[in-house]
């Protein structure tokens, strides 16, 4: 056992089999906490893993040196709910004040040994401050200042869901690069003097206020960043402006596009983001979307571009489908979304703004992305299309490497769809990595059999000629055709298992059935290959 621990190698094995993702059950740390007191050897390694990533205040407090039983009386001394449901009465349990309870915090933690508390620590990596009592935080800040070093000097990543301050900024060392946090008129902008590799941000907000003034006036004063994620934020111009001219700013999100009406020539040729990379914006008019394209320095080195568009015509939608296929690589775009949705796809989003017209599009309008072969994402989302079987095929031909395809309309115009169950035939024998699949409502296929599928049957075994078999999940959205085809779910199934042997479910609202998923048993094990 130990000169098997001693093997780098099989080390990392064993921790990549115990903590297999970021949302690790409780059970994996006990096993690999089980391990760690198996040797010397594998005590440190384990420690890292499980100090890695920290979701909780209470570890910190509890290496500081306060017993887990005190601190849970100390936070139920703070805590009206907690204090005023004790089973323990007398004066001891009396609810502090907002200072009582920072006095009796900072007094709990002040005599905290910083070497011995950093063996634990310095560990940590990504810090989550989801839920924190502002007497505890200000008490960890008075210490941290009080050490004149922060309390988790190694933290890469800070996320927050209250406004930055500086008493937060306490926990971070020179190593921090990433920040996640709401935003308020005191936030602090971080430097580059004190944190020399920070150079990614998202800014949450808060729905109930408009911090978009707030936002544009933090953005400008901070250093020259490689990602700046605003997507629920409308940025001002003089701040898109700073962003735009950032030498090695790689993603920029943004909810609306600022207002250029007042700067008619503001998107001059070629003058803005020379390193871009992804880009990503809830809510612009796509005219100014296709100038926005032309401004781009290094327009060829776009690998994601989302464009939510506010209103459009067929005529403008051609154009900027146009000015993509001719400013961006074929190489290099590999994720490309057209939606009326936002950058954050919400479930309770607007879908369709009830200022976009209602146009139809033709699958010409569509033709200039199909030579874009490396795309793996593509989601257009409008209102209607006039597109049919045929036209998912060549999207299945021109991009064999589809991992996820939407292709959506307006509930209230599905019930014209010219598709039908036959057009996921080709998707599923040339795009062999698809996992989700989003189109809208499919007809019963006129030809033999019941659902007009006969003699289409898999041919092809791409899991043993690619070593790949994604699980697939797919949706289709309503039409009229729905009850038509809920008479003959058994028939759809069984075409669905022999195309995609992986396929999990299928959601054809107000149908939903599952068909491999070890959770539900809607159908019979021995018809399942």
């Amino acid at each position: 056992m130990h000169h098997c621990l001693a093997v780098p190698e099989i080390l990392q094995e064993v921790l990549d089999g115990i903590l297999a993702s970021n949302e690790r059950p409780r059970e994996s740390y006990r096993t690999l906490l089980a391990l760690a007191c198996t040797c010397k050897r594998f005590l440190e390694p384990s420690l890292d893993a499980l100090w890695r990533t920290l979701d909780s205040f209470l570890p910190i407090f509890v290496a500081l040196g306060i017993p887990r039983p005190d601190l849970d009386e100390l936070i139920m001394r703070g805590d009206p709910y907690f204090s005023t449901r004790s089973r323990y009465g007398g004066e001891h349990n009396k609810l502090l004040s907002e200072v009582q309870f920072k006095e009796l915090a900072l007094r709990a933690i002040i005599g905290a040994d910083y070497d011995k508390a950093q063996y634990h620590l310095s560990r940590i990596r990504v810090l989550k401050l989801y839920s924190i009592h502002s007497a505890f935080l200000w008490a960890a800040a008075e210490l941290s200042r009080k050490w004149g070093l922060p309390l988790t000097p190694n933290v890469h990543e800070l996320h927050i869901q209250q406004p930055l301050t500086n008493d937060y900024l306490a926990f971070c060392g020179r190593q921090l690069t990433h920040i996640s946090a709401q935003l308020s008129i005191d936030s602090p902008s971080p430097t580059r003097d004190s944190y020399p590799d920070f150079n990614s941000i998202e800014i949450r907000v808060d729905i109930s206020r408009d911090t978009n003034d707030l936002t544009s006036s933090f953005i400008k004063n901070l250093p020259p960043m490689r990602i700046i994620d605003a997507a629920d934020c409308n940025l001002m111009l003089d701040a898109f402006e700073v962003v735009a001219a950032m030498p090695s700013l790689r993603c920029l999100s943004i909810g609306r596009f600022p207002d250029l009406s007042s700067s008619p020539g503001f998107l001059s040729a070629g003058r803005f983001f020379p390193c871009l990379q992804e880009l990503m914006i809830g809510n612009i008019h796509l005219e100014s979307c296709t100038e926005l394209l032309h401004a781009l320095e290094g327009p060829n080195a776009l690998r994601q571009l989302h464009v939510g568009y506010l209103s459009t015509t067929d005529a403008t939608l051609q154009k900027f489908m146009t000015t993509v296929a001719t400013r961006c690589s074929p190489k290099c775009l590999a994720r490309f979304t057209v939606s009326s949705r936002g950058v954050r796809r919400l479930l309770d989003a607007q879908s369709y703004p009830y200022k976009t017209q209602p146009i139809t599009i033709q699958p010409a309008t569509l033709q200039p992305l199909l030579q874009f072969a490396k795309l793996v994402y593509l989601n257009i989302d409008i209102f209607t299309f006039d597109y049919d079987d045929g036209f998912v095929e060549s999207v299945a031909l021109a991009f064999p490497n589809l991992v996820s395809l939407w292709l959506n309309e307006h509930p209230k115009y599905t019930e014209s769809s010219n598709l039908t169950l036959r057009c996921l035939y080709p998707l599923a024998k040339y795009c062999p990595r698809l996992e989700q699949l989003e189109v809208s409502g499919l007809t019963i296929a006129t030809g033999p059999g019941t659902i007009g599928v006969d003699g289409l049957s898999r041919t092809w075994t791409h899991d043993k000629r690619y070593n790949i078999a994604p699980s697939l999940q797919v949706r289709f959205l309503c039409s009229s055709e729905v009850y038509a085809i809920g008479k003959h779910i058994p028939e759809v199934a069984t075409y669905l298992m022999d195309i995609f042997p992986n396929i999990e479910y299928v959601d054809y609202d107000p149908l939903y059935f599952y068909i491999r998923d070890a959770k539900w048993h809607d159908w019979d094990e021995s018809s399942d290959t």
